[in-house]
């Protein structure tokens, strides 16, 4: 397993905040994890899987990726948890020697924040979790 530092390559996607991007090379089933100081951690893993997964939270997400990649791929995924929420998007390209070129950015979802604080009773939320906002008195 290797830990990396995040860093960010650019302050905005849109109107969307970058917390962390970055681009690295991946030899074989390598598990990576890249973090900041700012309590941001992003775990990449692969499996025998056909398709990414993803899980985790906006702090500590985990991204399975397939592990016989033939052909680029890329895609996204979004992480919510105590009123953030946070985009992670990610391509693969494989290349010679059994080396794969892996790019991440995580963005802060500001539609979905908004959405959410213009009307609460509206966002799907996941199983057992409660709107964090109240309309009139408690």
């Amino acid at each position: 397993m290797q830990t990396i530092g995040m860093r960010k390559m650019a302050d905005f996607v849109g109107d969307n905040p970058v917390v962390a991007s970055g681009s690295l090379i991946a030899r074989g089933d390598e598990q990576i994890v890249v973090g900041d100081d700012a309590g941001h951690s992003l775990t990449l893993r692969w499996s025998d899987a056909d398709a990414a997964q993803a899980h985790g939270s906006p702090s500590a997400a985990i991204l399975d990726l397939p592990g016989r990649v033939a052909t680029p791929l890329a895609g996204a995924f979004v992480f919510h948890a105590e009123g953030v929420y946070l985009q992670l998007r990610y391509s693969v390209e494989p290349l010679s020697g059994g080396l794969r070129r892996v790019t991440y950015t995580m963005i802060e979802d500001m539609a979905a924040l908004l959405a959410e604080a213009e009307a609460p009773g509206l966002v799907h939320h996941a199983p057992g979790e409660a709107t964090r906002m109240s309309v009139g008195p408690g």
